[in-house]
């Protein structure tokens, strides 16, 4: 995203929530026409289960009120409805209206889905591409395998996908370990099985890129309130790899409203591993020039100034 905002104006970095902490003049030490914020959805919820932090909510208000006394225009670029970590519903409603209401103290707000652009302030701004390059080895010691990448945490639902992976299908799982006991768990169940391999902690890009253009496709299994894109949607698309998902709004509007071949949505995460041989699935593979006219640069960047036009009217 910093690669286009600078084809729209000079960019640079801005004081954290924690260099505010240490130094809360830092924010005033420039005048911005724009300050964008990112991934503030996670500052404040930091209890095991996701509980709010009062003092943490307490530091963002002020944040936001310093950045806003010395700066024109905040834009808050919002990801998600809540974090995917917390636990509890009361705890997801507390986050989400939280949230919500945290809009009102920016004056724009993008969303990375059409379907979340549901007023005058929020604006749709597509998930840039992912840029990356592909190394000469696959470390994955099997072919036709299916790929599940990301965070090993409960949210992707990877226990889930061990039980239920089919004998004649291959899964491999890559990502840093979000949650110990949990990856213990996808462990303890992998260890029978022969057509499951679990790769913890950090992949380059390039590895991962090869890993995931080697595969038979790429699977997201997260489909819960908590998520309005997810990720991994953008990181298949960009290496033109099939997509295979539980149906969420996104992907409803990406396969059947825009046509998009190489996506296959299911109603959930048994009806997708039902279906799950690697034998009779075809490659299909989505279209670069319609991944490109969805989620390109230009797309982005003509999205990128409408926003930031509308808001210009009102300062």
């Amino acid at each position: 995203m910093a690669e286009i905002l600078a084809r729209i104006g000079t960019v640079q970095a801005f004081p954290s929530p924690r260099e505010f902490v240490f130094k809360p003049w830092s924010v005033f030490k420039q005048r911005y026409d724009y300050v964008f914020l990112n991934w503030i959805e996670s500052l404040v919820f930091n209890g095991p289960n996701g509980e709010i932090s009062f003092s943490r909510a307490l530091l963002l208000g002020l944040y936001l009120f310093a950045i806003r006394l010395a700066n024109k225009k905040l834009v808050w670029i919002r990801h998600n409805n809540y974090p995917h970590h917390i636990k509890t519903d009361k705890n997801k409603m507390v986050a989400k209206k939280f949230l919500d209401h945290l809009e009102s103290a920016v004056d724009i707000v993008i969303t990375h889905s059409p379907l979340e652009a549901r007023d005058r302030k929020r604006f749709y701004v597509p998930h840039p591409l992912y840029q990356t390059e592909l190394s000469a080895i696959n470390p994955v010691p099997f072919k036709n395998y299916f790929f599940i990448f990301g965070h090993i945490a409960p949210y992707k639902k990877l226990a889930e996908a061990i039980n239920l992976l089919p004998d004649e299908a291959n899964l491999v799982v890559a990502g840093p370990i979000k949650d110990t006991a949990y990856f213990e768990k996808c462990q303890r169940l992998a260890a029978d099985k022969q057509n499951v391999l679990l790769m913890p902690g950090f992949l380059d890009s390039p590895t991962a890129a090869r890993i995931a253009t080697d595969s038979r496709g790429l699977l997201v299994l997260n489909a819960d309130t908590d998520m309005v894109v997810s990720g991994s949607y953008i990181y298949a698309l960009s290496l033109g790899i099939p997509l295979y998902a539980v149906n969420t709004p996104f992907i409803e509007w990406l396969s059947n409203g825009e046509h998009l071949a190489g996506i296959r949505a299911f109603e959930n995460i048994t009806a997708l591993f039902c279906s799950l041989d690697p034998n009779k699935f075809s490659s299909l593979r989505p279209d670069p020039q319609t991944i490109e006219s969805l989620f390109g640069d230009e797309t982005t960047l003509k999205r990128l100034n409408h926003a930031l036009a509308f808001s210009k009217a009102t300062i």
